[in-house]
């Protein structure tokens, strides 16, 4: 089993492009279906008071859908949140607001240590213009947290910018691609599918050489 893990701004179509896999893959794919958490709503309407809970609940909504995901037994399953996502981007985003304290902040850092220890062998991150990015988030009709989204996009973008150019200090092993997500879905559906291609040629190789 390989998991695919889509990452990026929202906006930047981690969805969209799950689903295109997915099709193209057809009985060997599986896309991690991740509710919200327990806390999220409440998040939205107190930051302050429930970052902390979020976060932990985030982590365990997410690992626990990818570990059902992967229990089908597809060849390949796909999801648009990771733990990566998760710590590396929205607990980070937290602690630099001021919303989670130095104690907390160990606390996730330690979780996160724990939980990706089983994540994504394909790493995808969709980037384009802010720009893009805003339209895009006006238009998919998700009001819940279109004002926080925003909000953030400048910060959030800047992050996943950083990620992709300094993927070193975090892709342990994964294969880390960029992928310009300002084109149709359907050309970045093909860049993504070379990748998966690439990578399992890679993969039959190594185990023809064993």
């Amino acid at each position: 089993m390989t998991l695919v893990a889509i990452g990026g701004p929202s906006g930047a179509g981690k969805s969209t492009l799950c689903q295109e896999l997915a099709s193209r893959l057809e009985l060997d794919g599986q896309v991690a279906r991740i509710p919200y958490w327990r806390d999220f709503h409440r998040f939205l309407a107190d930051p302050s008071t429930y970052a902390f809970q979020n976060q932990i609940q985030a982590m365990h909504a997410v690992c626990a859908s990818i570990d059902e995901a992967r229990a089908t037994g597809r060849r390949w399953v796909l999801s648009d949140n990771d733990p990566v996502r998760v710590h590396m981007v929205h607990s980070w985003l937290l602690r630099r607001q001021g919303l989670i304290s130095r104690t907390q902040w160990g606390t996730l850092c330690r979780d996160y240590t724990k939980r990706d220890t089983g994540g994504a062998s394909i790493y995808i991150v969709l980037l384009t213009e802010e720009a893009t990015l805003r339209c895009r988030l006006h238009h998919r009709n998700r009001g819940e947290d279109l004002a926080r989204s925003l909000g953030e996009l400048p910060v959030v973008l800047s992050r996943w910018r950083e990620l992709a150019a300094r993927r070193a200090m975090w892709a342990n092993g994964r294969w880390v691609h960029t992928i310009d997500a300002g084109r149709p879905i359907q050309d970045v559906a093909i860049e993504a599918w070379r990748i998966l291609d690439c990578f399992s040629r890679a993969q039959k190789s190594l185990e023809s050489e064993r």
